[in-house]
């Protein structure tokens, strides 16, 4: 996970960390408000995710999971990206309970 959260920040995304011990309510919501575009995740996690609300990349299937019904029409391509990331992009996103 941690190289993917590198990967996350060299192409200028910002990662959103979530917790799985969340309700599945709390997880929608924060997907919701959020919207990210993708979410990745290990196979095994992917169970508790909620369904239908984002694609979902699973680090450890080699992109077998990746929003299982669309895999083939990915916009998600493999090559190195030319993103320029500047200091004041956000780099993280963290909804705390409070």
């Amino acid at each position: 996970m941690v190289i993917a959260v590198l990967a996350t920040l060299k192409a200028g995304a910002a990662y959103l960390p979530l917790s799985t011990s969340l309700p599945q309510a709390r997880l929608s919501q924060l997907l919701a408000e959020a919207r990210p575009s993708v979410v990745l995740t290990l196979s095994s996690l992917r169970g508790q995710l909620p369904e239908g609300e984002v694609s979902v990349l699973c680090l450890d299937a080699g992109g077998e999971c990746l929003d299982d019904d669309n895999a083939a029409a990915s916009p998600y391509g493999t090559g190195s990206l030319s993103v320029r990331v500047a200091p004041e992009s956000a780099a993280y996103v963290i909804y705390t309970s409070g």
